[in-house]
């Protein structure tokens, strides 16, 4: 009886103290940090080539900068599609290539009708070259256990 009251207590001075000072903290190191970012769109994927053309890049580096590809609120480019591939070649992780153009695929939410397609004939040269199908290829576009509507037979 006495341990649950004292962690109702504990409970409720957390409540009321910690989220005061988790904002106050929060908005001075926004405030104290916070930069603007001055690069183009074009500079930051140049860079983003540039640093997956690198021949000493591991895995745990790849996998850093396809984060931060997610992150970027934007499709990438064929440019950058055509980078990471040959990064997760150079690493020999297919599994890595494949649910990349996974989540690309994601990304194009509603416009995947126009992009998507768009975007696989602008990079199809590196994916026959590298020999990495697309999700559609090897069946990813539909669920594993898919069966094909009653309604639509």
């Amino acid at each position: 009886m006495f341990r649950s009251a004292i962690c109702r207590a504990l409970v409720a001075v957390n409540q009321s103290v910690v989220p005061n000072v988790t904002n106050r903290c929060l908005g001075t190191t926004a405030h104290r940090l916070g930069k603007v970012d001055t690069r183009t769109d074009d500079e930051i994927d140049k860079e983003i080539v540039t640093y997956l053309a690198r021949t000493d890049i591991d895995s745990w580096q790849l996998r850093k900068t396809l984060q931060t590809i997610h992150t970027r609120d934007a499709i990438p480019d064929p440019n950058i599609i055509t980078a990471v591939l040959k990064a997760c070649r150079h690493q020999n992780d297919f599994p890595l290539a494949l649910r990349f153009l996974e989540t690309v695929q994601l990304k194009c939410g509603p416009h995947k009708k126009v992009v998507w397609p768009w975007l696989v004939q602008q990079i199809k040269p590196t994916l026959d070259d590298l020999g990495v199908p697309t999700p559609e290829e090897i069946g990813y576009d539909k669920p594993e256990l898919y069966l094909e509507d009653v309604m639509d037979m």
